[in-house]
């Protein structure tokens, strides 16, 4: 599960959603995660932290936004393909930010 939020609304569905053996990358943050040991055990999965890039990488992006020299290209896609995208980004053919919307 890639958890681009981070809060504790999105934290607590890992037990639900996370197959046994699977990960919850928390991507997002701002909330925490509330989980009992025997849930993590029981069910076999892991959080995962993910830092994508330092702050100052990210306020040096907004500037350049902000003057219009980036431009955003963003796909969207149902979460039946979710397994298709995840195939293209895997070998490079996706550009710029795949969406999977519910």
């Amino acid at each position: 599960m890639l958890d681009f939020v981070g809060g504790d609304e999105t934290t607590a569905l890992a037990p639900d959603i996370v197959a046994a053996g699977g990960d919850h990358h928390v991507i997002g943050y701002g909330g925490h995660v509330h989980e009992p040991a025997q849930s993590l055990v029981d069910g076999e999965f892991s959080y995962k932290g993910t830092l994508v890039g330092r702050y100052t990488e990210l306020q040096e992006l907004v500037a350049l936004v902000e003057r219009g020299a980036v431009e955003l290209r963003t796909s969207r896609y149902s979460l039946d393909d979710v397994n298709t995208v995840a195939e293209r980004l895997e070998h490079g053919e996706i550009e710029g930010r795949a969406v999977i919307e519910p």
